[in-house]
């Protein structure tokens, strides 16, 4: 998965494509996250990691410069067994194997 950051055109109007995307809804990160601890929303793991980080920011510009200044690092989820549940873990999670 890869994601982009952007800074959106004044008056820019999202729409879904009615294929893969069929609704949407602007949110910014720490709610998109809270819905999702909430079980409201389903996220993927790498759609949660970049959540994660994005709510760390304050805004657009923080998140832009970022960008800038920061390498993109290949981040690979692996599957691990826990007591029996498989579960998606990443870099910096118990169990994660380098």
């Amino acid at each position: 998965t890869r994601f982009f950051v952007a800074r959106a055109p004044d008056g820019q109007i999202a729409s879904p494509d009615e294929g893969e995307v069929v609704e949407h809804v602007w949110v910014n990160a720490a709610d998109a996250l809270e819905r999702h601890r909430r079980g409201e929303w389903a996220l993927l793991y790498p759609t949660k990691r970049t959540l994660e980080l994005l709510s760390s920011f304050s805004g657009v510009d923080d998140v832009l410069a970022y960008a800038v200044r920061t390498d993109v690092v290949r981040v690979q989820p692996q599957e691990i067994d826990r007591d029996g549940v498989m579960i998606v873990v990443g870099p910096g999670d118990p169990g994660y194997r380098d």
